[in-house]
C-alpha cells in the first residue's frame, strides 16, 4: 500500500511568500481617514486628467498628448509646475487655469477648454459642490506628478 503524503508540509513554505506584503498592508491600516480621502480623492484626479486632460497634455502630463502637434499653443509640460514656480506648486494659478479664470491673453485665444464651465453646464454632476469636487480633484492629482 502507499502512504498518503501530508500534504500540508509540502506548503509550509507559502505563508513566506507573503512577507513582502506584510509592510504594504500594515501601512495602510497605518493611514487616516483623512489621508485616505485625499488619496482617493487624487485617484479621481487621475481618472479626471486621463479624461480630459491626457489627449492634449499626454498620459504623464508632459504635453506630448496625440492630438498636440495639431494645437497652436503647444501644452505644457505639467509636471514641471512647481521647477516653474520656483518650487512652490502653483495651486491657485492652476485652479483658474482649469476652471477658465486666468486667460492667457499673449496666447490669443483660448483653446483649452475651461473645465469648470463645462463641468458646471454638465446637469448630471447637480451642484457647484460636485464641480468644486472635480476642479479640487485634478488640481491634487497634478501636485502630485511634479518633479
Amino acid at each position: 500500500m502507499h502512504k498518503k503524503k501530508d500534504r500540508r508540509c509540502g506548503h509550509a513554505w507559502r505563508p513566506i511568500l507573503l512577507l513582502p506584503l506584510v509592510p504594504l498592508i500594515f501601512s495602510a491600516c497605518q493611514k487616516s481617514p483623512e489621508d485616505m480621502a485625499h488619496q482617493m480623492e487624487v485617484m479621481d484626479g487621475r481618472t479626471a486628467f486621463e479624461r480630459y486632460c491626457a489627449s492634449c497634455h499626454g498620459p504623464e502630463g508632459r504635453g506630448n498628448g496625440p492630438v498636440a502637434s495639431v494645437l497652436t499653443t503647444p501644452p505644457p509640460d505639467l509636471t514641471q509646475l512647481k521647477n516653474r514656480f520656483e518650487g512652490v506648486y502653483p495651486s491657485e494659478y492652476v485652479l483658474r487655469t482649469v476652471d477658465g479664470r486666468h486667460q492667457f491673453l499673449a496666447h490669443g485665444t483660448r483653446q483649452m477648454p475651461i473645465w469648470g464651465n463645462i463641468w458646471r453646464e454638465d446637469t448630471t454632476l447637480g451642484y457647484e459642490a460636485e464641480v468644486q469636487r472635480r476642479l479640487n480633484a485634478l488640481l491634487h492629482y497634478l501636485e502630485t506628478i511634479q518633479e
